[in-house]
């Protein structure tokens, strides 16, 4: 397992490099509902790009407000694609204000939106009496993982409750004080895996095909032409050549004398060729 912490405006501008020595990963708020943008994401998103700590980025639900979850959504979807997610950089749900209507509906239209747009399943976080007061299963069948806020007080205590998730991915064990962060305390994370299990729920850039060989485009190949329609041959007068056969056989001047009794049966065996052959 490895350890991390989440944050917000509410720790002001963190020392990043001192931080990425104290933490494994770090899960950093976005938004809250439909308008509001945490104060220091801005910050807080290049600071860790540019140390490259292994992070996420979180919106706060405000369901109670009368936001529709495409509403809120969207406004999560514009704010991270204001400098696009990078390879590894997760997403999450933060679900704590309950309301009158369908939370787990709600959830399951937040969490299937972003999916689709982003290309990344968020992680679900809410406290354990919220995960056992609904049915959150269509959300567990649609492989959403589970981040669990039990503060047990130690990264190393992880009994507690996960609704109808078979086992948690994450768990937010309390508060620490962590070099890096100058304000007080933080909240505190253990991921239950290492960083490569940790980055594989974030973001992955489409796998490209490779260019051929010599660096350029292949070009269109030219398909075969057709296969030439073979020309009719001339018709042949057939009667024109019996004719003519005919005449040399009667010149009897050409023939000997011992073949004028067969010229008959020539013509005949000629003229019957011929009809056999144009049959």
């Amino acid at each position: 397992m490895i350890v991390g912490n989440d944050i917000s405006e509410y720790q002001g501008q963190p020392d990043w490099p001192t931080l990425k020595n104290n933490a494994n990963f770090v899960i950093i708020k976005a938004g809250e509902g439909a308008t509001y943008i945490d104060k220091q994401f801005g910050y807080n998103r290049q600071k860790a790009r540019d140390v490259n700590i292994p992070r996420g980025y979180y919106h706060f639900a405000r369901p109670d407000t009368g936001n529709t979850p495409q509403q809120e959504a969207q406004f999560f979807v514009n704010l991270i694609n204001g400098q696009p997610l990078q390879e590894g950089e997760s997403l999450y749900l933060d679900y704590e204000v309950q309301y009158i209507g369908d939370n787990v509906g709600w959830v399951q239209a937040w969490l299937d939106f972003v999916y689709q747009k982003l290309g990344v399943k968020p992680f679900f976080y809410s406290y354990q009496s919220m995960l056992t007061s609904h049915d959150w299963l269509p959300i567990v069948n649609s492989g959403y993982p589970l981040w669990v806020a039990a503060p047990t007080g130690d990264p190393n205590n992880n009994i507690f409750k996960t609704g109808a998730w078979p086992k948690a991915a994450m768990q937010q064990w309390g508060n620490e004080t962590v070099p890096g962060i100058t304000t007080g305390v933080v909240d505190a994370d253990v991921f239950f895996g290492d960083t490569a299990k940790f980055l594989s729920y974030g973001y992955h850039s489409p796998i490209q095909p490779n260019p051929p060989s010599n660096g350029q485009p292949t070009p269109p190949q030219t398909p075969p032409a057709p296969p030439s329609t073979p020309s009719t041959p001339p018709a042949v007068d057939y009667k024109q050549i019996v004719d003519s056969i005919e005449v040399i056989i009667n010149d009897k001047s050409q023939i000997p004398w011992w073949d004028f009794i067969l010229h008959d049966k020539r013509i005949d065996e000629i003229q019957g060729l011929i009809d056999k052959s144009t049959a």
